[in-house]
């Protein structure tokens, strides 16, 4: 059985229902495969091909039963642990921070409680949005030399809320037409895709500092283009705008 050849995630949701038919036996491998969601539908022929002739005994059977039973129960506890969590944010006060949190791209449920558990919500202990960032360790480094600025690492920072902000970022910089998504892109081709992301992530401090400092949700700017292209934007309708000119003189005269 090669499903894990197939699927990124052979415990997501589309790979336990494949596992349960498994566990059955009682399926052909071209049913099993129909049980793919999503996205991963794409993949059914390539499914019907990892299960056909699969040779699982009754022993792999009752270990696949044991795997799934102790991640059922480790998602119990996850939402044990979820709920402890989201009743200690509300007896510090700190829900309308942890509402507010989540209005930024990227931003979840548990980003926002990490962001909260290492920062609090008052940022006045902060003179700026500079400030915050360099502490959470995502500010750029500044090397110079011979009167030359060299780009250099991130500061180091707080770890905790670095790791959640740069989690987020990713998630920020693949939402459709937001600033994170333009910001990232105009900086992968020069700076690829590791220092690209914690630019962003320092951006996404930025506007976490914003939100908390003026009590306020996210507003986003729109989608802003590169500046190539918005260069090239310019002068195309400039250019535009004098012949259109030009025909205007001509038309009078």
């Amino acid at each position: 059985m090669k499903i894990g050849d197939v699927l990124s995630d052979v415990f997501g949701l589309s790979g336990q229902l494949m596992l349960e038919a498994l566990v059955e036996g009682k399926a052909s491998a071209a049913d099993i495969a129909q049980l793919a969601q999503r996205g991963a539908r794409k993949k059914i022929g390539e499914l019907t091909a990892a299960l056909e002739g699969h040779q699982m005994r009754a022993a792999h059977r009752a270990l696949i039963r044991h795997a799934m039973r102790h991640m059922a129960f480790l998602a119990d506890e996850i939402e044990d642990l979820d709920r402890e969590i989201h009743a200690w944010i509300e007896a510090a006060g700190l829900d309308q921070a942890h509402r507010l949190l989540q209005s930024l791209p990227g931003i979840q449920n548990t980003a926002a409680a990490a962001i909260l558990a290492e920062s609090g919500s008052n940022m006045k202990q902060f003179p700026s949005a500079a400030h915050f960032s360099s502490w959470s360790g995502l500010a750029p480094g500044n090397h110079q030399s011979a009167g030359l600025r060299k780009r250099a690492p991130a500061l180091k920072g707080n770890p905790h809320i670095k790791s959640a902000a740069i989690e987020a970022a990713w998630s920020a910089s693949r939402t459709k037409k937001s600033e994170f998504e333009s910001h990232y892109q105009r900086l992968r081709g020069r700076l690829g895709h590791k220092r690209a992301l914690v630019a962003t992530a320092h951006l996404l401090a930025m506007r976490i500092y914003e939100v908390l400092s003026n009590s306020t949700p996210y507003q986003s700017p729109g989608w802003a283009l590169p500046p190539r292209n918005l260069r090239r934007l310019v002068r195309h309708h400039t250019r535009r705008l004098n012949c259109l000119h030009r025909w205007l003189d001509e038309d009078q005269s």
